[in-house]
């Protein structure tokens, strides 16, 4: 197991008040030293090293399977915002050992609430009530946890995978392909793994931009609840991300490619300054250059991620707007199942098929549901959105829990 200290290194985060830390992971230098690293034939390759290429790693090992992990970034930098840790997740984080990790990171979520700009309830999730384990945190600090987990030294940074073949060649730039016993792409939303299986496959534009930040700030009304808000084209939400800090999110109904503001959190000062408290003051704490913009897209769902001794993860296989908070979670699913279909005496190619058997159907079901909960949120004119507040404040709470929890009770 990796200590916190070289963890911290690996993620550029300063450790004992001594300013940032060289990167533990760096590129190769040249091509040849890539290819001498790779040399011979390993168990497998999980191309990216984000949240779920992480997972799949700690996964594989638990389950006797030696993997290596390939990044095409240099080095793993700390990312500033948060995200919800929904009990479907702990239920995976806990089968990976890193439950009690992530708890000690990040903080308990009791409540999500759903409001509208004046500040009125919707919907209100009793956590706690429910039994439903959920923690806030920031996505620095669960990358944190997971790298200290990471068995071994097996990060290869800078190292850029163009494709595998099914065969089980992951196909690399600039250096000698890697052969091995299975290949996982977990290689995001515009995966070279995927190209690689199915040819080119258009993106689907979600059909709004997202802004995330993350910021220093106490208040009650932010220590222990998720709030999301939804207005007319959009909406705002926050929750807790550790001790003292809140992460927040506006997404706004945009063409793709539209220009962003010249000064975003001016811009939403004016936007969402006359919405209830504490939104205002939870952009005025933040600095300009914390928030960062992404545009949403999903794609319409497969029902085969994989051929041969190759597999898609995460987003690679089931990209998912952000609207239910689900695309780490079902990563984290698919890294859980993963492992416990693979071991080192299966046939690589039928353990693949039975986690692609085990995932298919409830991953793209969640894909669904997180589209059809963007449509709802939005709000497309001020009658729409009187009309939706109206239908969801008649609506009993029990009906939304009975909706989630199919995706809340996740059994490994």
């Amino acid at each position: 197991m990796r200590s916190p200290r070289l963890a911290a290194a690996a993620l550029k985060l300063p450790v004992g008040g001594l300013g940032a830390s060289r990167p533990l992971f760096r590129a190769p230098l040249t091509g040849g030293a890539v290819s001498a690293t790779y040399a011979g034939r390993v168990r497998a390759v999980v191309v990216g090293a984000g949240i779920g290429g992480l997972a799949a790693a700690i996964a594989l090992d638990q389950a006797g399977v030696e993997p290596i992990v390939i990044e095409r970034a240099p080095e793993l930098r700390e990312a500033g915002f948060g995200l919800v840790v929904s009990a479907n997740a702990v239920t995976a984080l806990r089968s990976l050992g890193l439950r009690e990790g992530v708890a000690a990171r990040g903080t308990r979520v009791r409540r999500a609430e759903i409001r509208n700009p004046r500040g009125d309830l919707l919907t209100l999730l009793d956590y706690e009530a429910l039994g439903w384990e959920t923690y806030g945190i920031l996505r620095s600090d669960l990358q944190q946890a997971m790298l200290e987990a990471v068995p071994g030294d097996p990060l290869r940074l800078g190292t850029t995978c163009i494709g595998a073949t099914e065969d089980g060649e992951a196909l690399l730039d600039g250096a000698e392909a890697v052969v091995a016993d299975i290949v996982v792409g977990a290689d995001g939303v515009r995966s070279a793994v995927r190209r690689s299986l199915f040819g080119e496959e258009l993106l689907r534009y979600g059909g709004h931009r997202a802004w995330r930040a993350g910021t220093r700030f106490d208040d009650e009304r932010t220590r222990d609840r998720f709030v999301e808000v939804w207005g007319v084209g959009g909406g705002f939400g926050f929750g807790p991300a550790g001790s003292g800090r809140v992460y927040w999110y506006c997404f706004e109904a945009v063409p793709e490619g539209a220009p962003a503001p010249e000064r975003p959190r001016d811009e939403f000062l004016g936007r969402y300054g006359a919405w209830f408290d504490p939104i205002p003051a939870l952009i005025e704490s933040t600095e300009p250059d914390a928030i960062e913009p992404t545009f949403t897209y999903d794609r319409p769902p497969r029902r085969t991620w994989g051929r041969g001794r190759v597999t898609l993860l995460g987003d690679a296989a089931h990209p998912m707007k952000p609207n239910i908070g689900q695309g780490a979670a079902q990563a984290l699913e698919d890294a859980v199942v993963l492992g416990s279909c693979i071991g080192p005496n299966r046939d690589p190619e039928e353990a693949l098929r039975e986690y692609e058997r085990r995932r298919v159907k409830r991953a793209n079901a969640v894909v669904r549901a997180s589209r059809r909960a963007g449509r709802a949120a939005e709000g497309r004119s001020p009658l729409a959105a009187r009309l939706r507040d109206i239908v969801m404040k008649a609506l009993p709470d029990r009906l939304t829990v009975a909706q989630l929890r199919n995706i809340a009770e996740f059994r490994p």
